[in-house]
């Protein structure tokens, strides 16, 4: 196995070595990634075709290292999928050398709901310990009340149910509906 700094030593020698290692750990990076996410959200190849409205073979080309022609539709609509967000960035080589000594250590991927549902706790505990204890019940104003039974029972079976749990309007969810409205996302 290489180490850092034998690979830093490889890619300080050559750009072709530097190009050829980009491509492997896109080609084969994002296949480890769906099929770790497959994996971790306990999902078949053809469930998540289905929620990502493409065939099941353009998953299973998605999970082949072996593949390595992905389009960024198909990695925008797998992320769709999964309910999670993909971020492709141009970075240093630095950047992706450690990024790929720590990819095996990476936590879980939320989706969103798990994600809202968390960060909606976290708010109702910091307004229980404003208020003293005492938990404001009305919601604030252009809250939109979300009910708890609306949240799927994998996401919220870990806590005692909240009365109700608030979704804020915010700068994301305004320029979303711009970028909807305009016809940027489908």
């Amino acid at each position: 196995m290489s180490t850092r700094k034998d690979r830093w030593k490889k890619l300080a020698k050559s750009k072709k070595y530097r190009e050829e290692f980009v491509a492997a750990q896109v080609k084969r990076g994002i296949p480890f990634q769906v099929r770790r996410l497959l994996k971790q959200k306990e999902l078949s190849q053809q469930e998540l075709a289905t929620r990502a409205k493409i065939a099941q073979g353009v998953v299973s080309r998605a999970a082949d290292p072996e593949y390595g022609n992905l389009t960024l539709n198909t990695i925008i609509r797998i992320a769709a999928g999964f309910d999670i967000a993909f971020l492709g960035k141009f970075v240093s080589f630095s950047e992706l050398d450690q990024w790929f000594d720590n990819l095996s250590e990476e936590p879980p991927i939320k989706t969103f709901d798990e994600e809202n549902l968390e960060i909606n706790a976290m708010e109702v505990c910091s307004q229980d310990s404003d208020n003293n204890g005492l938990e404001d019940t009305a919601p604030r104003q252009g809250a939109e009340i979300i009910p708890f039974e609306s949240i799927p029972q994998r996401v919220r079976s870990f806590q005692q149910p909240p009365e109700q749990v608030r979704k804020q309007p915010g700068t994301q969810d305004e320029l979303l509906e711009l970028a909807i409205g305009a016809g940027g996302l489908q």
